[in-house]
């Protein structure tokens, strides 16, 4: 997969990463980004990363973003890639602003520029495409599948870099 080799080498030279989830836990597969979260939190620690489960304000955690310190940022959400459902790819910021869903109170390209201006970090966004982002507090069984295969897979590659 395309997003796996380009996160690999995009994190070659990454000592603290911070990974953020991003989700609605009541938009049904909106809330992906904190479930991919809370399938790697069951993994192993991995040395120099943080997990972060933001839910639908990731604005809030700009003063914890500060004290981190992270010298790479991916930020994990649902979003239409017009791929198919459980689809991953990963985005860079200047390509964020034209992902047309977003459920968040501050758009995902807004936090990347004050992320990147402020901090002085990296930031990437590993997008999926949703199935359904309905009301509901259960993911699709799609998206669940692809939570499980996505998520062992990042474990893979943040434990293989070099921190």
């Amino acid at each position: 997969m395309k997003w796996e080799k380009d996160l690999t080498s995009w994190l070659k030279d990454s000592r603290r990463v911070l990974v953020m989830g991003i989700g609605n836990p009541l938009g049904g597969d909106d809330n992906l980004g904190n479930s991919m979260i809370e399938a790697i939190k069951r993994l192993p620690p991995i040395k120099g990363v943080t997990l972060l489960r933001c839910d639908t304000i990731p604005e809030n955690f700009t003063g914890r973003i500060r004290k981190l310190k992270p010298d790479h940022v991916i930020i994990i959400d649902a979003s239409e890639i017009n791929g198919r459902w459980g689809e991953a790819a990963l985005i860079p910021p200047s390509e964020i602003k034209g992902i047309p869903i977003s459920n968040h109170s501050l758009p995902i390209n807004l936090l990347s520029e004050y992320v990147q201006e402020t901090i002085g970090t990296k930031v990437m966004m590993l997008a999926v495409q949703p199935k359904e982002m309905s009301y509901s507090d259960r993911l699709s069984k799609e998206i669940e599948s692809s939570i499980t295969v996505i998520s062992k897979k990042l474990f893979e590659i943040l434990s293989a870099r070099r921190s």
